[in-house]
């Protein structure tokens, strides 16, 4: 095998997955600007409060279903193929897709405490 095809290879798993990881993960480390917010302006405080640990919630069901579990068995399933030039299982390759479930779920349990706290769209003080 040549070291181009290898490149190669290794470029397209990057391009697919690099992606995947960050922008699920990067949304939700911001949570203000993905917002749909003609529903939420229009209740109270605490309406707003519910509305988002809702959100949240409904986020964590939905990355531990889909990508977590889903993810698992996706990685089960393509143990056994493996790739052309590289060599390795896919199953190997698709392990970003429970990974950024599990960075999913934190983001949304870290926002929920937040919410909880009262924190909602302030920084976080780091203790040194």
């Amino acid at each position: 095998i040549s070291e181009r095809k290898l490149k190669n290879e290794r470029l397209k798993k990057n391009m697919c997955f690099n992606p995947l990881c960050g922008a699920f993960c990067g949304k939700f480390d911001w949570t203000d600007r993905m917002r749909m917010g003609f529903l939420a302006d229009k209740i109270g405080k605490a309406g707003q409060k519910v509305l988002n640990i809702f959100s949240e919630v409904l986020i964590m069901l939905l990355a531990g279903s889909v990508m977590i579990y889903g993810g698992v068995t996706i990685m089960e399933l393509t143990m056994t193929q493996s790739t052309a030039s590289l060599g390795i299982p896919m199953g190997v390759v698709y392990t970003i897709i429970p990974l950024s479930g599990c960075l999913i779920v934190l983001y949304s349990i870290l926002n929920i405490i937040d919410l909880v706290a009262g924190v909602e769209g302030q920084q976080r003080e780091v203790k040194e």
